[in-house]
């Protein structure tokens, strides 16, 4: 089947990475770290595959207080620093200058297996009995206020990375996540802006589902190569909007 695609994935083995972006300092959530004197994550131990990524830029204290979320930003690409990458970091500029709090976090390349149905989330709080990167995650997505997907078109759809992420939060149904607010950033190769349509309706029904508004949607078509979005019109959008969360 073709894929149309923004973001092919890379040679395998390759390192994953992450562009700074707009932030004074990316921070890599691990065993140990500390912000404000709390840990950044519930279990010690090196991410399995996956990176997570918080900003320390400084805010200002008085949007914070009236008005900061926390935003999770969940990358889907398996590239390093390709199109998608750029729109997240663009949100992400837009979302810190606002006065939120950003985390990010990459699936693309995180050893995520797919749901067994077992249900075993429902008879225990809503934990997972699987034990791979999710579980470095699932304390995020329990945290966040927005979740905002950064994503090329595979397939007409989400990466297998991705897919498996969001079939993971079968969880949520169990005990449910907070979160409140969606968005969608997404790329792609080809030229007809039609190919999108399928991803969108999965993201818009999904968001009806879950309950959730969603705060918007950026599409960047006829994107592919490296560095093809650079001077593109859909980098401002992706910073309007996180600089608009509200």
């Amino acid at each position: 089947m073709p894929r149309a695609a923004g973001d092919p994935p890379t040679a395998a083995g390759s390192a994953a990475t992450s562009s700074t972006g707009g932030c004074s300092t990316w921070r890599r959530r691990g065993a140990g770290s500390r912000r404000g004197g709390r840990a950044l994550l519930p279990q010690a131990g090196a991410l399995r595959g996956g990176l997570i990524m918080v900003c320390d830029k400084p805010q200002n204290p008085e949007r914070r207080e009236v008005m900061a979320k926390k935003v999770l930003v969940v990358h889907g690409s398996p590239r390093v620093n390709g199109n998608s990458a750029q729109l997240a970091d663009a949100f992400t500029r837009g979302a810190e200058d606002a006065g939120h709090e950003v985390t990010r976090i990459e699936v693309g390349r995180a050893d995520i297996r797919g749901c067994l149905a077992c249900e075993y989330c429902f008879s225990h709080e809503g934990a997972c009995c699987q034990q791979d990167a999710m579980q470095e995650f699932y304390p995020l997505l329990r945290e966040a206020d927005v979740i905002v997907w950064a994503t090329p078109l595979y397939c007409y759809n989400y990466p297998a990375q991705l897919r498996a992420f969001q079939d993971r939060m079968f969880c949520g149904i169990a005990k449910p996540f907070g979160v409140k607010q969606t968005g969608l950033l997404l790329c792609f190769e080809d030229k007809d802006e039609t190919r999108a349509e399928p991803l969108l309706d999965v993201y818009r029904v999904n968001t009806a589902y879950c309950g959730q508004e969603s705060i918007g949607e950026v599409v960047v078509k006829a994107v592919y190569e490296v560095g093809a979005i650079a001077g593109n019109p859909g980098l401002q959008e992706a910073y309007d909007l996180g600089a608009s969360l509200a």
